[in-house]
């Protein structure tokens, strides 16, 4: 299977809309700790069909607070909260641009990834939606000069009020959204369907083998409090959420006045992931998967690859430990040659 993305994807809005970062960033950057993106996969902010105006207020494309309140870190416990609520200008603007300083989707030449959403609140109005978010593309597509373009479908989130678990009809709206993928954009794309902790690996099989789906994107952040339904209640691997966050019933988002109480990202995620993804492979899953969630050291990259990730992504790295960030970057690299190396012989 042809691979243009390579070994490590940025999880999707780390560097913003369109790789332009946060202020936060140009600060680290002056300091040699090991942080930057470079030899990642560029993965933009999530965007919706109409302009939302989210928990992060906007200045255009950029957030109007350098510490956006929507967002809650604990470095100590290595782990965040976010209700960040899909903040974007809408795909429409976000394709049509220009803004300053800023070079548009269509002007990169290198591999990168868009990733699109719907929030609609029945399956036919989602699939509508996502049907005028593929077509906004279609439009413009030939004014791409990337050869290689990925289309992230975002399947949940949690701070919009859009969460889908495992049942057969979320699996058909998938297949669904594949097909239709398929009918407008055809193979000038790459299809990834993009899919929340919650969502268990065996209901993946019948969406992931299909020709038109690429890949795999796993995962999202864990809503608040929120078990992971596929493992059993005393799994070791299920959040202590009392020992991140005492038993407080209330996030610290909601304390701060948000209705919603966000997401968890961070290190708590990644066993989860690594048996999500072995689970998988067992189970049939057959494409490409890309792993992320809690990868926070080396060692963490290792530990998605081996079981059975082609690639990882990494977000919540770069506020909580951003001095392993390029670390990171290059053991991914490592893990991919190895790959290489041994289907080769």
């Amino acid at each position: 299977m042809h691979d243009p993305f390579g070994p490590v994807w940025g999880a999707s809005g780390v560097q913003g809309f369109y790789g332009e970062g946060y202020p936060f960033h140009r600060w680290l950057e002056r300091f040699p700790i090991g942080f930057g993106f470079e030899e990642t996969t560029f993965v933009a902010k999530t965007a919706t069909r109409d302009p939302r105006p989210g928990n992060m207020p906007l200045d255009g494309i950029r957030p109007k607070e350098r510490l956006p309140r929507c967002v809650h870190v604990r470095p100590l416990k290595a782990v965040a909260l976010n209700a960040v609520g899909l903040s974007n200008p809408g795909l429409e603007t976000l394709l049509a641009g220009p803004f300053p300083d800023i070079t548009p989707w269509q002007e990169r030449q290198e591999p990168f990834q868009i990733s699109l959403m719907s929030l609609a609140t029945t399956p036919e109005s989602r699939i509508q939606e996502t049907r005028d978010n593929l077509e906004l593309i279609a439009r413009v597509l030939p004014n791409f000069r990337t050869q290689y373009l990925g289309i992230q479908i975002n399947i949940s989130c949690p701070n919009v009020g859009v969460e889908h678990g495992a049942t057969e009809d979320t699996e058909n709206e998938i297949l669904d959204i594949i097909d239709l993928a398929w009918k407008i954009l055809g193979n000038k794309t790459y299809l990834i369907i993009k899919l929340p902790p919650t969502f268990p690996p065996q209901s993946a099989v019948r969406f992931s083998n299909h020709a038109a789906c690429w890949g795999i994107c796993f995962s999202n952040t864990v809503p608040w409090r929120s078990p992971i339904p596929w493992l059993s209640e005393d799994s070791p691997l299920q959040i202590k959420w009392d020992q991140l966050f005492g038993r407080n019933t209330k996030s610290p988002l909601q304390r701060r006045g948000f209705e919603q109480p966000g997401g968890l990202s961070g290190q708590p995620l990644l066993p989860i992931t690594c048996e999500w993804i072995r689970q998988a492979r067992e189970d049939g899953v057959l494409c490409h998967i890309n792993g992320g969630g809690g990868i926070l050291h080396p060692r963490d990259v290792f530990a998605v690859f081996a079981a059975g990730a082609d690639s990882i992504s990494l977000g919540s790295i770069a506020f909580l430990r951003p001095w392993r960030l390029q670390d990171c970057i290059l053991q991914a690299w490592r893990e991919y040659d190895k790959t290489l190396t041994e289907k080769i012989w």
